[in-house]
């Protein structure tokens, strides 16, 4: 299956929207991409389950080189790390986040959250996601040196979440919303705005993940074509038979390096900054007991 954020660019294009949306599309266009493997989304959620403190401390490490980068994995390896889901729910199957620095006010992030579903669906929160990062970096310096067990519930007050106006109209209309005392506009904006802040802690593990020692960065390739169509000469068109044109040099997946373990029998494993090196290394992480 090809990417979200293609799919998400043709729903965001079908229909005549707001400025926000018009805003987001274009962004998506021009967005590096990067397509996280299954074991590198388990390895970020297993972070988020039981290295909480790990994110938070170091914190100070999340780079952001491009303006907009597009974040895409595959939601089950993430249910895995958290023992599987709940009876009853259908997850998506593919989860994707724009992330994109203000280029008004550089400490300030923007996260835009979508959805694929197994029928094809695809959904995207009307919530937007904000990080301060001077207010991320205070939180790192600020960190305990030692788990207190209140890191998830810091790095969660950290993150804000708002609907901006035009994407709040477009959500009253298409959700049938449109009177501001409909009774369950309320219930809507909360959803949304929850299903937007919930892959925020994910999302610094993933990010600092991506920025560690333990990841290493290839081109992605596009899986070949299911059917070639036939040029005069019985071949395949264009590109040779059973290949697949070439991806932008932006576009990328990210894996874990082979062979990682933990620096020490007795360590919990997660982030843990490399001494006298200025990197970021991870390790896997070891459940607690």
């Amino acid at each position: 299956m090809g990417w979200l954020a293609d799919d998400l660019i043709h729903s965001l294009s079908l229909v005549p929207g707001s400025n926000e949306r018009d805003q987001l599309a274009s962004l998506l266009r021009s967005a590096e991409r990067v397509r996280l493997s299954a074991a590198f989304a388990e390895a970020a959620a297993a972070t988020v389950r039981d290295g909480c403190h790990g994110i938070e401390r170091n914190l100070d490490r999340l780079r952001f080189d491009t303006p907009a980068l597009w974040l895409e994995y595959d939601h089950a390896p993430r249910l895995a790390a958290f023992g599987g889901g709940a009876a009853g729910v259908h997850p998506p199957e593919t989860v994707g986040c724009l992330v994109a620095r203000d280029p008004e006010a550089g400490d300030h992030v923007a996260v835009f959250v979508a959805w694929r579903f197994a029928n094809g669906k695809v959904h995207h929160s009307y919530a937007i996601l904000h990080w301060d990062l001077a207010r991320l970096f205070s939180l790192s310096a600020a960190s305990p040196p030692r788990d207190d067990g209140g890191a998830a519930d810091r790095l969660m007050e950290a993150a804000g979440v708002d609907i901006p106006p035009g994407l709040m109209g477009e959500m009253e209309i298409w959700q049938g919303y449109d009177a501001a005392n409909h009774p369950w506009r309320d219930l809507a904006v909360e959803q949304t705005m929850r299903d937007a802040s919930g892959e925020h802690i994910f999302l610094l593990s993933a990010l600092m993940l991506l920025g560690s020692s333990a990841t290493e960065t290839v081109p992605w390739t596009p899986p070949p074509p299911d059917n070639v169509p036939a040029n005069d000469d019985g071949e395949g068109g264009g590109a040779a038979a059973g290949e697949a044109a070439a991806a932008p040099a932006g576009w990328r997946e990210a894996r874990l390096r082979p062979g990682l373990t933990r620096p020490w029998p007795w360590s919990r494993g997660g982030f843990e900054a490399v001494p006298f090196s200025g990197t970021l290394g991870w390790s896997p992480i070891r459940a607690r007991r």
